[in-house]
């Protein structure tokens, strides 16, 4: 995806970063993120066959401090830390406001750190599918597809 390719020409510096993967689908994502020296990441998809291709995956990889949640991105329990980088590829036929309503909710419920960066991939004929409160870092399109790109403020 095209999550994929900017994160890994991304210079950020991954050793103090807590990675939250939503919509994980085969965990790609999260777990090159942890190959990279993210410091934990934890891989959220309520489907249970992909959460087992997921978990296939981080045995095949031998990666630690990697967890998968099985369960909607909307109905998340207590975290156990807030993450600094926040990676979302809802399905696009997920409504633009229900994915900031369940961005915000994960940030009063203290799963998204103030000043995470947040990177959302949607269709091009999206609107920006951030929280209106929110830092608009940047959009990059990427043929049909875009990557917005946030903070939570406040």
């Amino acid at each position: 995806s095209s999550l994929d390719s900017e994160l890994l020409t991304s210079d950020l510096s991954w050793e103090s970063m807590h990675v939250l993967d939503l919509y994980a689908g085969s965990g790609a994502l999260g777990l090159e993120a942890r190959s990279r020296g993210a410091a934990s990441v934890v891989l959220v998809e309520k489907s249970a066959p992909a959460a087992a291709i997921i978990r296939a995956n981080i045995a095949s990889v031998a990666l630690d401090n990697v967890s998968v949640i099985v369960r909607d991105v909307s109905h998340l329990s207590v975290p156990s830390i807030a993450a600094t980088v926040v990676f979302a590829d809802p399905p696009y036929d997920m409504a633009t406001q229900q994915i900031r309503e369940v961005l915000a909710h994960l940030k009063e419920n203290g799963w998204i750190a103030h000043g995470a960066i947040v990177v959302v991939e949607r269709s091009g004929r999206d609107d920006n599918p951030l929280p209106d409160t929110w830092t608009l870092d940047r959009r990059r399109p990427y043929g049909e597809t875009v990557l917005w790109y946030g903070r939570p403020v406040g």
